[in-house]
């Protein structure tokens, strides 16, 4: 699925760009941060990537199409991605998550950490990798960013029920995303992405949203 995601999310972001130029907004007046999260199978350096927030589209594609599927083991890490949000200083204020494996159980990821031992992950990225499981994580983040809005695309029905979960903790919504056809899911992305964001620009205020949806009536609606 990943080259799937990949031409999904690039594809994505030159839509809202594209509103935000012809209605002589600043390009800059939002900011993108992207993570990738693995298995415990995986190294420390190689559990979590991200790229910091930026405006460039540019630093986002290129950071995008370095990432590579691997370290597969069932359930994710969704975890590391929660600690992150919680260690850094600048907040999201919409997140969005789109994997095809969920968040696995407190009692699975300690089995996990295992294979590298305890010890390795406690010490690793600054004790970046504490043992607190998802919805510990999430809902240190939830209670420290109240308003952050959390939107979810499960690629598969294996990530559905977590994915609903977080979504709804998380103030958002849960959706199925097919990535295997293309140019629904690109739609559907964009219009996610492009009203949630210009939602936020203008304060919880839909006019903005209402502009992009008149002059793109191909692109589904979403809020």
């Amino acid at each position: 699925c990943l080259n799937q995601c990949k031409i999904v999310i690039q594809q994505t972001i030159p839509a809202l760009v594209s509103f935000l130029k012809k209605n002589n907004m600043d390009t800059d007046s939002f900011e993108i941060s992207t993570m990738a999260y693995r298995q415990y199978n995986a190294p420390a350096d190689a559990i979590l990537e991200y790229c910091s927030f930026t405006s460039n589209e540019n630093e986002l594609t290129n950071f995008i199409h370095s990432v590579d599927a691997d370290y597969g083991w069932g359930a994710e890490a969704v975890e590391v991605a929660f600690k992150q949000l919680n260690r850094q200083k600048k907040k999201p204020n919409i997140v969005i998550l789109m994997a095809d494996a969920p968040a696995h159980s407190k009692q699975e990821m300690k089995r996990k950490r295992q294979r590298r031992g305890d010890q390795y992950w406690n010490d690793a990225r600054d004790g970046l990798f504490t043992d607190l499981d998802w919805k510990e994580e999430l809902d240190i983040f939830m209670k420290e960013n109240v308003d952050t809005n959390i939107f979810c695309f499960y690629l598969t029905d294996f990530a559905k029920d977590n994915f609903n979960e977080i979504a709804k903790i998380g103030n958002g919504k849960s959706i199925y995303l097919d990535v295997n056809d293309q140019d629904k899911s690109i739609a559907l992305l964009q219009g996610a992405l492009s009203e949630t964001i210009l939602m936020k620009m203008n304060n919880g205020n839909m006019e903005y949203v209402k502009q992009f949806r008149k002059e793109n009536r191909n692109i589904p609606t979403f809020l």
